[in-house]
């Protein structure tokens, strides 16, 4: 899980989430989700689950719980500025199908295959410690009015096959 790969002039590594990622994690959670939910999650239904979902509380126990949960580190190769996350993935099992919890990378960073690692490096992990040659669906919600999304997951292989209301922040969305 230590690769490092060059992607458009810097290095990547695919890690394991440690509880020192904390602050930065929630950092990227709150950039991602100005970006991407923006004219779709009202600000301040964003920020009632931003507080909920990535507390320090909710995001330790979701590293510590032995899911698929990885952080993409980017190198820029200058000393100067070392290397910071650009991204997160949480992935679990729940003994029927594998959960994508969140996949997150910073705007300045997306379409340069991070998501798409990160994603199959988190599933593999998941695999990993099932039966060998074990198959089991995937399972990802994601709203029907980000098309961007969308976008990115059926380029990696996800089908639509049916949509639901759930609640985001005490705000009704289509997923």
């Amino acid at each position: 899980m230590s690769e490092m790969d060059s992607t458009a002039d810097c290095r990547i590594r695919v890690r394991a989430a440690a509880l020192s990622d904390i602050p930065f994690i929630q950092d990227i959670a709150r950039r991602t989700w100005a970006d991407t939910y923006r004219g779709i999650v009202p600000e301040d239904a964003q920020a009632a689950v931003l507080d909920r979902a990535y507390s320090g509380e909710s995001l330790t126990v979701s590293i510590g719980s032995g899911q698929a949960f990885l952080v993409a580190e980017v190198d820029s190769g200058d000393p100067r500025t070392g290397s910071s996350l650009a991204g997160y993935v949480d992935v679990d099992y729940d003994g029927r199908q594998a959960n994508l919890h969140r996949l997150y990378v910073l705007p300045e960073y997306q379409r340069l295959g991070l998501g798409r690692r990160m994603l199959r490096e988190a599933v593999a992990q998941v695999l990993d410690r099932l039966p060998p040659n074990t198959v089991l669906p995937l399972v990802a919600h994601v709203e029907r009015d980000n098309p961007k999304a969308r976008s990115f997951y059926r380029k990696v292989g996800f089908v639509e096959n049916e949509e639901e209301i759930v609640i985001i922040g005490g705000i009704s969305l289509p997923v």
